[in-house]
């Protein structure tokens, strides 16, 4: 791990790095953002999915 990203943390996550996290799949973190107003990623000039620390700790609650 980069030295920098130790000491600050990423404001920004993609989908890829929330289901390896969480050990999930990405297609079952964008059917709960369909079943949870909960999780309401903003999406980047690309088009793709980027969560925040809170929108992770809202998916750990709900695979809890």
């Amino acid at each position: 791990m980069n030295p920098v990203e130790e000491i600050i943390p990423k404001q920004y996550y993609t989908i890829g790095e929330v289901a390896k996290e969480l050990d999930l799949t990405t297609s079952l973190i964008r059917f709960w953002e369909t079943e949870f107003r909960e999780i309401n990623p903003k999406k980047n000039r690309k088009g793709n999915r980027v969560y925040t620390p809170k929108d992770i700790e809202v998916l750990r609650k709900i695979h809890y």
